[in-house]
């Protein structure tokens, strides 16, 4: 579904503004080969219930090519404008704490670069928490939506049971850092 497939990439170009370096306040663009990657994601259905075809993605792209922000970009359609997910809850995971983290602080720092979508956070529709200089928490309070961070040694107790990660019922999971894992 070419229409679909597109919506993804359309939001990044259209709402979501760079917050460092050299490209501050400048509009996401993407390359062509991340528009790619977005629109076998999120353009090709089942044909029997209509519901996405790939519900798993592996990416991976050598260093300085965009990865956190291409996830932060996509984190922040999943939460608040992608109409198939009703309650987005997005994890970003990685092997230390302080790597899941990346992700969700740079979602939360494009929403406060991106005039349309810090207007959702001005309206309250959108809440960020902060821990000292990191953006650690992204709430969407219409949908009941978030991001938050989690890994192996995490100290969120919400996401603790039995000594592991359970029942955190998530609508898209973000591994960062996947090919420095140990095990």
């Amino acid at each position: 579904d070419e229409d679909e497939a597109c919506k993804m990439p359309n939001f990044g170009e259209r709402y979501c503004y760079q917050w460092e370096g050299d490209w501050r306040d400048q509009l996401v663009k993407f390359e062509l080969w991340q528009k790619f990657i977005y629109e076998q994601a999120y353009g090709w259905f089942r044909t029997d219930d209509r519901l996405r075809r790939f519900d798993e993605i592996y990416v991976q792209i050598a260093k300085k090519n965009g990865k956190s922000t291409m996830c932060a970009v996509d984190i922040n359609y999943h939460l608040m404008a992608d109409e198939r997910v009703n309650t987005p809850k997005v994890f970003t995971g990685a092997n230390n704490e302080e790597q899941a983290k990346i992700c969700v602080n740079m979602a939360g720092r494009i929403i406060e670069r991106s005039p349309d979508l810090m207007e959702l956070v001005r309206d309250g529709t959108v809440r960020l928490f902060n821990y000292k200089e990191l953006i650690t928490e992204v709430f969407h309070v219409e949908k009941d939506g978030f991001v938050k961070a989690f890994s192996k040694e995490s100290s969120d107790k919400t996401l603790k049971t039995s000594g592991g990660k359970q029942g955190v019922n998530a609508s898209k999971g973000i591994i960062d850092e996947f090919g420095m894992s140990p095990d």
